[in-house]
């Protein structure tokens, strides 16, 4: 059976009413039509669309306050804003239907997955019909791993207790946060779905989820490298690399380069954003060799922990704590406990939420 998105096996009915989008332009057809103009052509009355962070076009910067907008005369309502990261429930009073199309990046502190969150809550609240079109994992729906989150530590970058990697769909993900919620989302199945593929080994084009994850290789590389995100380290934000590369003061004498499914070459670069901004600094470019051999949260959690030892490092401890989804790396390297402990306890965490998440799968 051929790939096809949820999006392409929703056929709009005549009793779905006034219809609100959360999505943005990762939403297309194979064919790359955006989906808003391809349920219009379908019947749909699309009256409204919500944008998740870096808005509908994908162009604002991470953590960027993102305006309203428009979509050929559609109003778009911006769910990222300095102020509230949260749905107005107001906003549901002329909508039948909710509607959640977009492409998450596979990983739990990516903030599509908290949008995901606070619209279901508001639709519940609002007692708005729910509809999630699904998409494929961009990292493959079977490998689970990383920390969990703990409770405590829940933020924007982490809404739910579950661990960095869910090996989910989006759709399947929603599945298990309503167990919270009650929103009783209807989940729009793709068809031809498999679970261990990676996005580009069932879609032809990938559309980058923000400017700064261009390449199906750079979103594998995100999934570990932003625990980095907590020192004064660049992923390669303001150069052509972004998330293939990473920088830090006299870094080729702090870390080992060998590790299985990747090669690190020596490089050197000045980023024109974040942390090191203007600083030619020491760097490696990173070269995929084998993605189901490579690790990039053990590989990235570990680099961060032998990094932390430098001089040079200038931790924010609250931000680490918030990505990590505990305080256990930093307790654990406070009194200089192996790195393969901290490993070691993933694996332990994990058993409870993967009884969790068989219950969710649809796939």
């Amino acid at each position: 059976m051929s790939f096809r998105f949820g999006l392409e096996n929703f056929h709009p009915a005549r009793d779905s009413g006034r219809i609100g989008m959360v999505t943005n332009i990762t939403g297309v057809t194979l064919g790359l039509v955006q989906n808003v103009d391809y349920l219009r052509r379908n019947g749909a009355n699309i009256v409204k669309i919500f944008s998740p962070e870096h808005g509908f076009y994908s162009t604002f910067a991470n953590g960027e306050n993102v305006p309203d907008e428009d979509y050929h005369g559609i109003p778009v309502r911006s769910l990222y804003k300095e102020d509230s990261k949260e749905m107005d429930v107001s906003e549901l009073d002329d909508i039948d239907t909710l509607i959640f199309d977009v492409q998450d990046a596979g990983v739990r502190f990516y903030t599509y997955l908290s949008t995901l969150y606070r619209v279901m809550e508001a639709a519940k609240k609002k007692s708005t019909s729910f509809m999630l079109l699904d998409r494929p994992n961009p990292l493959n729906s079977n490998t689970v791993s990383g920390p969990m989150l703990e409770p405590k530590y829940g933020s924007f970058v982490g809404i739910d207790t579950i661990p960095v990697r869910y090996g989910m769909t989006i759709g399947e993900l929603a599945h298990l946060f309503d167990r919270n919620i009650g929103a009783e989302p209807t989940i729009i199945r793709m068809t031809g779905y498999k679970r261990k593929a990676y996005y580009d080994e069932l879609v032809p084009s990938y559309i980058p989820i923000s400017w700064n994850l261009p390449t199906v290789d750079s979103v594998i590389n995100y999934s570990g490298m932003c625990l980095l995100e907590s020192i004064n380290a660049s992923l390669g934000r303001g150069t052509p690399h972004p998330f293939s590369i990473v920088g830090f003061p006299g870094l080729w004498s702090l870390i080992k380069t060998e590790f299985p499914g990747i090669m690190m070459r020596e490089t050197e670069f000045t980023p024109l954003l974040g942390p090191l901004k203007g600083r030619r600094v020491q760097g490696y470019y990173i070269h995929i060799t084998d993605r189901r051999d490579y690790d990039p949260l053990s590989v990235w959690a570990g680099i961060l922990y032998d990094l932390l030892e430098s001089e040079k490092c200038e931790l924010r401890e609250d931000w680490i704590r918030l990505l990590y989804g505990s305080n256990r790396l930093l307790e654990a390297r406070g009194r200089d406990a192996p790195f393969a402990e901290l490993v070691e306890g993933w694996a332990d965490d994990l058993n409870e939420f993967l009884e969790i998440r068989s219950n969710h799968l649809i796939y």
